[in-house]
């Protein structure tokens, strides 16, 4: 793992308190919590949390917990960073892709999706920059 940076710093900064906010929003929706629907969401969107699969919950909370430790292990220097990155990344991706397909994600959530999309490129920025600094200390060993 290479040197700590202040943008590197930052980014994991970044990036854990952007998936501790998805955090909540998991926590919120499987607690079916009437506050925050009426506050944040249309009546769509908590009809697409009802009877929400197994399968994309287990997604979600695995792409959230890659996304939480990520940055701490980062911080720590440990080599497992990039794996934790990985499963942020790819499990956000594939929960996307996935409930674009056949949960109409892109219709119920609309303009909203734009973020999720936002979220995932920034996940992929991060392991995109974990592996460049992964690269570059088994350059110097």
């Amino acid at each position: 793992m290479k040197k700590l940076t202040g943008f590197g710093i930052g980014f994991a900064v970044f990036i854990f308190f952007l998936n501790l906010i998805g955090c909540y929003d998991f926590v919120m929706v499987m607690t079916r919590n009437q506050t925050y629907f009426a506050e944040h969401c249309t009546s769509a969107i908590k009809a697409y949390f009802t009877n929400y699969p197994i399968f994309f919950v287990i997604v979600w909370f695995g792409s959230l917990s890659g996304g939480v430790l990520c940055p701490i292990f980062y911080l720590f220097r440990r080599k497992s960073a990039l794996i934790l990155a990985d499963l942020a990344f790819w499990g956000d991706a594939m929960l996307v892709l996935l409930t674009s397909l056949f949960r109409n994600r892109i219709q119920v959530f609309g303009w909203q999706f734009t973020f999720d999309l936002a979220i995932l490129g920034l996940l992929g920025l991060y392991c995109l920059y974990l592996l460049k600094g992964e690269s570059k200390s088994e350059k110097r060993n």
